[in-house]
């Protein structure tokens, strides 16, 4: 029994309360930096609401008993923190195992369950600032899990407090008490704080397109969220899209904004409408793409279906699928293009890819694919999924694609025409072609003639019953939508001999700089044409007016240029009078004519990089220098008063509070008188001739005060552990 209380004594030494901090104004601003860390993170899904509801409350109690215990030893609450501690990493442990692809999760609720414990310990400065390094972790890592700009509200009101904390921290340095002076002259304060944060942000908005950054994933375990059990019918590989009955086939049903109508076993070309602007998904990718969903091969006159009516199962235990390659595909030149889709609208049963998918990290069992390399799922694909596919992306030039002369060992189903087909559609496109003798040019030739000679209109007229919609779409009409113009290349090219088929997806959206992904919205859904070349496999064209082909594109736009576009958006958003508008857009498009020009290559990022790094580290020397000018300028003896304050700090941990009204003096007697403390008293008369005597105090007496000081320290250390 003696063994274990000699235990529990020493263990009480080796946990001797430091001085504690006083400052309710502190601990608050500490607290609102905490909360905004766990509230951004839960606004993110990060977990339930029921954790993120007791998280909250564990905090704010954890913060109120430390504030109640801040001078006790707490010795008791201390252990229970450790046996829970251990409770809680025993819990990331099994979550690790369920989360074994995305870690992020399982380590953020151990980090978020590790502050709520240490909030029950806060009695000193010191373990305040442990809190606020972590809520800069905490709010670090809702922005890695925000695929949107929904925790920058967490981030400003932790911009707000840790400033604020770090301002009044400061304060507390040179002797003052924070709250009193906080009270006194909080109408300063608050201005002074809220435009400081204002500069700042206007200033990160203008440095942080110049940051250099590296695209594409570094990681080998890609994200995917793991579906909960679902009911849903094993569809066998069909098309199942719910804003569209399966049972109507060919037939039409009401345009649904919601969701595209290329999603379905037949495209009718004679749908007509206007797509919702609403964000359908956001993917994160190291090299944007048009997104496949469908591929259509067969042409009846008035829309497309495909021939695979019977598309394969593939299964797997383990993560990730490995998709078959089509049997012609690239077998030239390749490279990975990685993709991570995070569903934000119900989508249909069909898995988005670049061409052509390789790996697949999908929560299923099984999934299907057809013949063109496109995917189909087990079940609609719900709001809040997540999967990623690895794809290899063909890599080409113009030179190497011009050999070709067109006589390829490809499906006769690539260069299927109707019987019917009219024949003027046919004499135009060798016309257009005539003078080329590649094929590369007579796709050219084909494209640039759609583009330049029909207009891209969403509210047109339906074709005529008996008429055939691409022939009505170039020779009556000359106006139509991406059906129409990806329609129109792919049979113009099948009547020349190219191999073609048509292909329903998405486009690849617009880039977001501050999240660094690509929003894609219900109405980017689109259709254009896949060519092929031999040995090359599938390659995309789109002929439609305004929309440029990933892969066509010299080079990738500067992000300089998606910056500024999108500032430029969220500004017209903004409704403010409509010349000021006007004048921050000039503004903004003068600076996106400068950015196009720039040439900012990896290289040349790390270098501005470098130059940046070294005038803030110069700045941080020359503000450290001065600061060391400024010290050895001050008399000495004005240490005096930082030392009076550290120990009535240490005697506050002891329980002897020095009252408002009491003088150093009359403190000094009280302590001495309970504690025998000499030195105190002596070390009082330096500290008043010093601050109340209009001579200074000599070097001499500097000496002996610190001295004092010295063995005040020793003697406090001793009371502590006793």
């Amino acid at each position: 029994m003696s063994v274990i209380k000699q235990a529990l004594l020493i263990y009480k030494r080796l946990n001797a309360p430091p001085p504690p901090e006083n400052s309710i104004l502190l601990r608050v601003l500490v607290s609102g930096s905490v909360l905004s860390g766990v509230l951004g993170i839960a606004f993110e899904r990060g977990f339930s609401i029921s954790f993120s509801f007791l998280a909250l409350f564990g905090i704010l109690v954890g913060n109120l008993v430390s504030w109640l215990r801040r001078r006790k030893n707490n010795w008791q609450i201390k252990l229970i923190l450790s046996f829970l501690l251990f409770i809680a990493f025993s819990n990331y442990l099994r979550e690790l195992s369920t989360y074994f692809y995305d870690p992020r999760y399982p380590l953020a609720r151990l980090f978020i369950l590790i502050l709520v414990l240490h909030s029950f310990d806060l009695p000193a400065r010191r373990d305040l600032l442990f809190s606020l390094a972590s809520s800069l972790i905490l709010v670090g890592t809702s922005g890695a899990l925000s695929i949107s700009l929904k925790f920058i509200p967490f981030f400003l009101s932790f911009i707000i407090f840790s400033a604020f904390y770090l301002l009044f921290d400061q304060v507390s340095t040179i002797g003052l008490e924070v709250d009193n002076i906080f009270l006194k002259y909080k109408k300063v304060f608050f201005p002074f704080g809220l435009f400081s944060i204002l500069l700042i942000t206007l200033l990160s908005l203008l440095i942080f397109p110049f940051i250099p950054r590296s695209s594409g994933w570094r990681v080998r375990n890609f994200p995917f969220k793991e579906a909960e059990e679902r009911l849903i019918p094993n569809f066998g590989g069909g098309v199942v899209n719910p804003a569209y009955p399966y049972s109507l086939g060919k037939e039409f049903s009401p345009f649904n904004p919601q969701s595209y109508f290329g999603f379905n076993p037949y495209l009718n070309l004679n749908y007509r409408g206007k797509l919702s602007e609403e964000v359908a998904l956001i993917v994160k990718t190291d090299e944007p793409s048009y997104y496949r969903g469908l591929v259509f091969d067969l042409y009846d006159g008035k829309g497309w279906e495909s021939s695979d009516k019977t598309p394969k199962e593939i299964s797997t235990s383990f993560q990730p699928f490995s998709i078959p390659l089509e049997e012609i595909s690239s077998y030239y030149r390749t490279s990975q293009v990685i993709q991570t889709f995070f569903i934000i609208k119900e989508q249909p049963n069909v898995i988005f890819a670049a061409y052509q998918p390789e790996s697949l990290y999908f929560s299923a069992l099984s999934i299907w694919k057809d013949k063109f390399s496109s995917l189909r799922s087990p079940f609609t694909l719900p709001e809040d999924m997540v999967y990623t596919v690895i794809s290899l992306a063909p890599r080409w030039s113009a030179g190497e694609l011009k050999r070709f002369k067109g006589e390829t060992l490809v499906d006769q189903r690539y260069l299927q025409l109707p019987s019917n087909f009219p024949q003027r559609v046919k004499d135009l496109a060798k016309k257009i072609t005539l003078p080329y003798s590649n094929s590369f040019d007579k796709i050219l030739a084909i494209e640039n003639y759609l583009k330049k000679n029909y207009r891209y209109n969403l509210e047109i007229e339906p074709s005529p019953p008996k008429s055939d919609v691409v022939d009505y779409f170039l020779f009556e009409k000359k106006e139509g939508y991406c059906e129409h113009f990806a329609s129109a290349l792919t049979l113009m090219c099948r009547a020349v001999g190219i191999p073609a088929r048509l292909v329903t997806g998405y486009t690849e959206g617009y880039l977001n700089p501050f999240t660094g992904y690509y929003e894609i919205k219900i109405s980017d859904a689109h259709a254009w044409t896949e060519i092929y070349f031999p040995g090359f496999g599938w390659l995309t064209f789109d002929p439609t007016p305004g929309f440029e082909a990933p892969q066509a594109i010299s080079s990738k736009k500067s992000f300089l240029v998606s910056y500024w576009q999108y500032i430029k958006k969220q500004i017209k958003k903004i409704p403010i009078f409509a010349s000021l508008q006007r004048k921050l857009i000039f503004s903004l498009a003068t600076l996106k004519r400068l950015a196009s020009n720039l040439s900012f290559s990896p290289s040349r990022g790390y270098w501005i990089s470098f130059l940046t790094f070294f005038i803030f580290l110069s700045g941080y020397f020359w503000v450290k220098r001065e600061k060391a000018k400024r010290k050895k300028a001050i008399a000495p003896s004005d240490k005096i008063g930082l030392y009076f304050k550290n120990i009535c700090e240490e005697l506050d941990a002891l329980g002897f509070k020095r009252k408002d009204w009491e003088t150093p003096s009359e403190f000094a007697k009280i302590v001495n008188k309970e504690k025998k403390l000499n030195e105190f008293f002596d070390f009082v008369k330096f500290f008043e001739r010093d601050r109340f005597s209009p001579n200074r105090l000599e070097a001499k007496e500097i000496k002996e005060a610190e001295i004092c000081y010295q063995a005040i320290k020793e003697k406090l250390k001793f009371l502590k552990a006793k």
